[in-house]
């Protein structure tokens, strides 16, 4: 089973590279990767649904929790805090747009 963690203390991740260290990890004997940005952990979606990757050999881990994926990338519980700044970046953009 692999592990990808969402954490502050994990490596941070040029968004060009990010598929490349998904790939790398995924075909790799390591069990675990803790990244800071979420772009690796959107590759590591994507290679999930394009069966690249076994949905069932991949979780990602934030805090105490795991987080399980289906068969097309898709995360049913998603945890506050979890990947979540590009979306709440762009909330607050919309937001202020709306608030002219």
């Amino acid at each position: 089973m692999k592990i990808i963690e969402y954490s502050t203390k994990g490596i941070a991740v040029a968004d060009l590279h990010a598929e490349d260290v998904a790939r790398e990890f995924l075909a790799n004997d390591l069990e675990t990767l803790v990244v800071s940005t979420e772009n690796v952990l959107l590759a590591a979606r994507a290679l999930v649904a394009e069966h690249v990757f076994p949905y069932d050999q991949l979780v990602f881990r934030h805090e105490d929790l795991t987080i399980k994926l289906e068969k097309t990338g898709a995360i049913h519980h998603w945890p506050l805090g979890f990947c979540d700044a590009s979306q709440n970046f762009l909330f607050r953009i919309l937001d202020a747009r709306f608030k002219k």
